[in-house]
């Protein structure tokens, strides 16, 4: 069977991979194997049509078409965000089939030179992990390259590196947002947001879901 698969000039490829083996011995000698194996065949044509697929065609594809519907809309909107603003700029022309470890390693490392913080490189990092599993799932790719790819908190900057405004910068800054233009309208449509994230602590998140 096996030959008559390689002589198939469709096929480019046969992947065979042993998932279970048990044993037993029967009469004190003679050894009975069990083996369960699963069959992969890669067409040509096929192949054809995963290297014409680029990370950002599938990504929006699996964000749109997939997360969307099982995401709340907040939710949604803060996983948007970082694969629009942060994966994609880094790996969205890189052939899906040929995505590898090193890649997503590489986009890690950028954004970390970008200062972001460890928490929105986890974001980022998960939703690439996320994708490719579906993808795997769905026979696009033969394995999830992020499987293999590690995450290390203690290599981001320690927060107590961060810099804080003092109290006469805070005083610029609401002094500044809540700036009007000579006919009283204020220079900001959002200055009031700023204000209450900057005197609650509130996340954008947060604000953005009061009613």
């Amino acid at each position: 069977m096996i030959n008559n698969l390689l002589a198939d000039d469709d096929v480019k490829e046969v992947i065979i991979k042993k998932n279970n083996i048990q044993s037993d011995v029967c009469d004190g000698s003679v050894r009975n194997l069990y083996v369960n194996l699963s069959i992969q065949i890669v067409y040509n044509n096929l192949q054809t049509q995963v290297e014409a697929t680029i990370v950002s065609e599938y990504m929006n594809y699996w964000l749109y078409e997939i997360k969307k519907r099982k995401l709340k809309p907040t939710s949604f909107d803060r996983q948007e965000i970082t694969v629009q603003h942060m994966v994609l700029p880094i790996l969205g022309d890189i052939e899906l089939n040929k995505l590898s470890t090193s890649d997503i390693q590489r986009m890690i490392d950028k954004l970390k030179e970008q200062n972001y913080s460890y928490s929105s490189v986890k974001k980022a990092f998960e939703a690439v992990r996320s994708c490719l599993k579906f993808a795997a799932f769905e026979n696009k790719i033969i394995k999830n390259p992020a499987d293999f790819v590690e995450l290390f908190h203690n290599e981001f900057e320690n927060k107590e590196n961060i810099k804080f405004w003092n109290d006469d910068e805070v005083e610029v800054f609401k002094k500044e947002a809540l700036s009007r233009k000579p006919s009283g309208e204020y220079v900001y449509r959002l200055g009031m947001a700023f204000i209450l994230l900057l005197s609650t602590g509130m996340r954008v998140g947060e604000a953005l879901a009061l009613k």
